[in-house]
């Protein structure tokens, strides 16, 4: 997280996926209140810091954990390029 900003307020653009599937904790060390925004089959980043973020815990309620094999994981990992 300290890397992804840092580089943001240099002037590069920056992504960062929280795919810690076991415990979401960017959008927590972010202070990052906010949901992306899905707009027809794309979902839209959250932006903080300059850092676009997506976090599987901004998709599950109270932050659970979920478990997924890792093809499923992959599958999710891919929709966002």
């Amino acid at each position: 997280v300290n890397l992804a900003v840092a580089l943001a307020r240099l002037g590069k653009k920056v992504g960062l996926i929280d795919a810690d599937i076991y415990g979401f904790s960017v959008p927590d060390m972010m202070g990052i209140t906010k949901r992306p925004v899905v707009r027809g089959e794309k979902i839209i980043p959250v932006e903080r810091f300059g850092v676009q973020v997506i976090s599987m815990g901004f998709f599950v309620e109270d932050n659970a954990p979920i478990i997924w094999r890792g093809p499923m994981l992959g599958k999710m990992l891919n929709s966002f390029f």
